[in-house]
């Protein structure tokens, strides 16, 4: 019974992000700040996918499933985000990147120098529309 329960745990971590997008921060100090586009979102603006002040290290996912984080329910259609970098509460210039549905940034930077690898959800690369504001 429990190495039933622990496989059941290790599946759960397992497939827990694979239904969703996620975002992660790989800064070593500065917060990183998403918010989706209403582009294919199905939800109003209280219900889109939205993180203030993601840390250094974290992440944060949306589960493409859900009408609310992309509604079209295909892992393989963009997600539009508005992101940008703030350290001690000062704001860096703004920048829109997509992401597939399924898929996932692993995303540092800083006012001057933004990183990014951006991938559909089987693991293969995928090129994003990006843009930074003047």
């Amino acid at each position: 019974m429990k190495s039933f329960l622990i496989l059941c745990f290790i599946l759960l971590n397992i497939f827990q992000y694979t239904f969703a997008y996620c975002i992660y921060n790989t800064s070593k100090f500065v917060s990183l700040s998403a918010f989706q586009f209403p582009d294919n979102s199905g939800a109003n603006e209280f219900g889109r996918f939205s993180r203030h002040e993601l840390a250094p290290g974290d992440k944060a996912c949306c589960p493409y499933t859900t009408y609310d984080c992309l509604k079209t329910g295909n892992k393989d259609d963009p997600v539009k985000l508005l992101m940008y970098f703030d350290f001690h509460r000062i704001k860096y210039k703004p920048f829109t990147i997509t992401v597939p549905g399924g898929g996932w940034i692993n995303i540092s930077g800083d006012d001057g120098n933004t990183n990014y690898e951006v991938f559909f959800a089987n693991g293969n690369r995928y090129e994003p529309e990006f843009y930074v504001y003047p």
